[in-house]
């Protein structure tokens, strides 16, 4: 089988080369850029690199939401060489760490960025300098892009680096099979439509973005980058670019139906998709205001090691209005299991249980690199399944995210689930976002909560109804915005040093 992502862009390619690839910005100008001058600049590109007397082992690729870096990343997959997401946001020691970490020889960089390669990387690539053609020539202009063989498709497609918001950054290499299985899996279970308008709020650097490029190219749609300030104002981005399809973390979701309470209708979405965090039923009721009649809403999870996403469940009307959303079911061939307490697996039994959720399956990647030095996964049922480090609840029909292992705590000697927390306090108490931490005070751990809301907490009674004394908070602070990393994720680290 032909390496499929590439396989489905040329498709798009050939089907529409008319048709607008990318809508944004090159050289400070606003440009529509059709599949057909696209793919010409993919090919410029691939024949730059191969050009090179020697062959780069690993790309790395620093850019932002652009033209340049969409073009990037396909020739890297054209070329079949493994690409690494470098954000520019990033300190240069970190950069270099990552370079040097992943074997990063050429770096290919928006022309900004060209004094940040200086000593980082062997060489460098100015995307800038790169070709836009006209739409007569690219039509005109013979490409020699191929699309590789099976033989090649347990080789890196991309190295990605974690945000660490979960623990120091660790080296995830993706392989084409696994890209490839979730490209097939995610077309195959949600409902795109060829030419529709694409949303693109993430960095390179999470993984996420890459569904937005590749899904979008394969399925023929429109690339629409968001620039810094669209993030604080979505409602206006989705009205101004006729955005179709949106994907973006739960806290953007309520960025944007609180912008789109004070504004007129706009354009409506037709597909939305959250993953990267627990989505709260309360953001999917307000972010309906953003959405058509019969606009769709899917919730999205997966960890990077699992290439993008490995389960998806739709979000419907009959589905309780409190808490946050199920896992649902896992995308393709893919396989959940979970690991309860004592040590038992069991893959999704009729009955009820809870312990850390198993995964397996196509898209599971084959271990970490550099290696971290720890067993991350388990053998099962003749399958190799991923820890993923997130504990869960079956209850015969739906997984449910019950937080993290590493968020589990002992309070007075009683074990907490810090997303527990979370939850029962949302549903006391009318607020917008809510985080949980862990803080030592006097030599005893406590619990910090902080909340966003339009209302003080002046008494914490109903929680008490709802908690056991060792689960209540010590601390609650209301504040105006959660404090968010460049991925749109709660920094809790930041809140512990709001502790009084």
């Amino acid at each position: 089988m032909e390496f499929a992502v590439c396989q489905s862009i040329l498709s798009a390619c050939a089907a529409a080369p008319g048709a607008i690839a990318v809508s944004g910005r090159y050289r400070n100008e606003r440009v529509d850029v059709s599949y057909a001058q696209f793919m010409s600049m993919v090919d410029e590109l691939c024949s730059i690199v191969l050009q090179r007397d020697d062959r780069p082992s690993a790309l790395g690729i620093l850019g932002t939401r652009s033209l340049e870096t969409y073009v990037a990343v396909v020739a890297a997959l054209f070329l079949e060489i493994r690409f690494v997401p470098l954000n520019p946001k990033f300190a240069n020691a970190r950069l270099k760490t990552i370079m040097d970490a992943a074997g990063v020889d050429l770096v290919l960089h928006e022309t900004p960025f060209s004094p940040r390669c200086q000593g980082a990387a062997p060489a460098g690539i100015d995307l800038g300098t790169l070709d836009l053609p006209d739409e007569h020539t690219a039509l005109e202009r013979p490409r020699n892009l191929s699309v590789g063989s099976a033989r090649r498709n347990d080789e890196i497609a991309y190295h990605m680096f974690t945000s660490g918001s979960t623990g120091t950054p660790k080296g995830v290499p993706i392989s084409r099979r696994n890209l490839d299985a979730y490209l097939n899996g995610v077309i195959e279970a949600l409902p795109f439509e060829r030419g529709r308008r694409f949303s693109q709020f993430f960095d390179l650097s999470f993984d996420l973005a890459l569904h937005d490029i590749l899904v979008c190219l394969a399925t023929g749609g429109t690339l629409v980058p968001a620039s810094d300030m669209d993030l604080f104002t979505p409602h206006l981005y989705v009205a101004r670019n006729k955005i179709d399809v949106w994907f973006s973390v739960p806290m953007l979701a309520f960025t944007a139906s609180k912008g789109a309470a004070k504004s007129p209708p706009g354009h409506k979405i037709s597909l939305a998709l959250f993953c990267g965090e627990a989505l709260p039923f309360a953001y999917v009721e307000k972010f309906r205001a953003l959405t058509s009649n019969d606009g769709r809403i899917f919730n999205l999870y997966g960890p990077t090691e699992a290439t993008i996403a490995i389960s998806r469940l739709e979000i419907s009307d009959l589905i309780s209005s409190t808490g946050t959303a199920p896992l649902g079911q896992p995308l393709g061939r893919n396989v959940l299991a979970i690991e309860d307490a004592i040590g038992i697996i069991h893959e999704l039994p009729a009955e009820p249980v809870e312990g850390e959720l198993l995964l397996a399956g196509p898209q599971v990647f084959s271990g970490y690199n550099p290696d971290v030095g720890e067993t991350a996964f388990v053998q099962f049922g003749g399958l190799r399944f991923y820890r993923s480090g997130d504990l869960v609840r079956y209850d015969g029909a739906e997984m449910h995210h019950l937080g993290r292992n590493d968020s589990q705590v002992k309070i007075r000697g009683f074990r907490v689930e810090l997303g527990e927390v979370e939850r029962v306090f949302a549903q006391a108490f009318e607020c917008d976002a809510v985080a949980a931490v862990d803080i030592v005070r006097s030599g005893n751990k406590e619990i910090l909560l902080a909340y966003v809301g339009a209302a003080e907490v002046a008494s914490l009674t109903p929680l008490a109804e709802l908690l056991p004394v060792y689960m209540m908070p010590a601390q609650i602070l209301r504040l105006d915005e959660m404090p968010l990393n460049d991925n749109g994720k709660i920094k809790r680290a930041q809140l512990r040093e709001l502790a009084k």
